[in-house]
């Protein structure tokens, strides 16, 4: 099932990632709660949405690509992120080599092992004479429900492997659910009196962290994700058909630019910290200091998409 490329799509991970950076900045709990109850499984989502099934028939094939385009960016960033982060002893070697703590690229390997497993799965699958759609979503609430016991029994692997299999389910949700997703809209008035609702109910509900494998509630925070996911997806689909302007655009950039978003945002971040915080500049919290933020980070975006695409995962144009 080839999927097409749509504005919609890029927007919605624009939106998403956005909201990580805020989210791992000086923000209201209740804010933080609600952006944190769905933005990574919203990223999962898209991935499955556009994996096409046909393309990576081949093992061998969909690992080269996904090296290129996930483990090469993972490692470049991660070296960056080291580099700026040791001396301010917020990394360690260990993070090197297990994995990062506390930082987004964690999400790197994860999607990485995800791709891979759901791949495996669903051919495997389709080999069998049933409904491939039902039967890999039967298996994919399973592994769910193995990926909430182990993290109850709060066991730990290298790389944030032990959060692939909740991973594995929004995966799957968007691939399942592709055709669901790309019909669905809503009217920008019922999707923000959604999104306003959800918010509401998050502040009563446990928090979660999917970096750390915490759900709280396991089905109620899983619904919450995903009703937090597809509230952004309808945004995303309303923005889509404005004429293009600058928020739009900005938006679009951004949901292209995710993994370099994401590999730089929290070390440029804390460089700029200590920076105005060495300097007693009053303003190292400040809206000023989140727009000098997404300055370098356009920058950035330039220069690696210009000079070094292999390394943050594109092709040379």
């Amino acid at each position: 099932m080839k999927t097409l490329r749509f504005d919609w799509v890029d927007i919605a991970k624009g939106i998403a990632i956005i909201l990580m950076v805020v989210g791992h900045s000086s923000i209201p709990v209740s804010f933080s709660r609600y952006i944190w109850s769905f933005h990574m499984p919203l990223f999962f989502v898209i991935s499955g949405f556009l994996y096409d099934a046909d393309k990576y028939k081949n093992l061998l094939f969909l690992i080269k690509r996904r090296m290129q385009t996930l483990i090469v960016p993972y490692v470049f960033f991660s070296i960056i992120a080291f580099i700026g982060m040791y001396p301010l002893e917020l990394a360690t070697w260990e993070e090197l080599y297990k994995g990062w703590n506390g930082y987004a690229l964690w999400f790197i390997p994860v999607l990485f092992i995800t791709e891979i497993l759901f791949n495996r799965l669903y051919l495997i699958l389709r080999r069998f004479n049933c409904n491939i759609y039902y039967t890999l979503e039967m298996v994919i609430l399973v592994l769910l429900t193995v990926g909430y016991i182990l993290s109850q029994l709060n066991i730990h692997l290298v790389f944030k492997q032990e959060v692939v299999l909740f991973a594995l389910f929004f995966y799957g949700t968007g691939f399942i659910f592709k055709q669901l997703l790309q019909k669905i809209s809503l009217s920008i008035t019922f999707t923000l009196l959604s999104l306003f609702l959800q918010m509401v109910i998050v502040q009563f509900m446990p928090g979660i962290d999917m970096a750390s494998n915490r759900f709280g509630c396991f089905i109620p925070n899983i619904m919450l994700a995903l009703w937090g996911t597809i509230n952004i997806i309808l945004i995303a689909k309303n923005i889509s058909v404005w004429k293009d302007n600058i928020m739009k655009k900005t938006l679009i950039w951004a949901g292209k630019n995710t993994l370099i978003i994401m590999g730089l945002s929290q070390v440029v971040n804390m460089f700029l910290k200590s920076v105005c915080d060495t300097a007693y500049i009053p303003f190292s919290n400040s809206i000023i200091r989140h727009c000098l933020l997404w300055v370098v980070l356009y920058v950035c975006s330039m220069l690696f998409n210009k000079y070094v695409p292999i390394l943050v995962g594109k092709r040379k144009v």
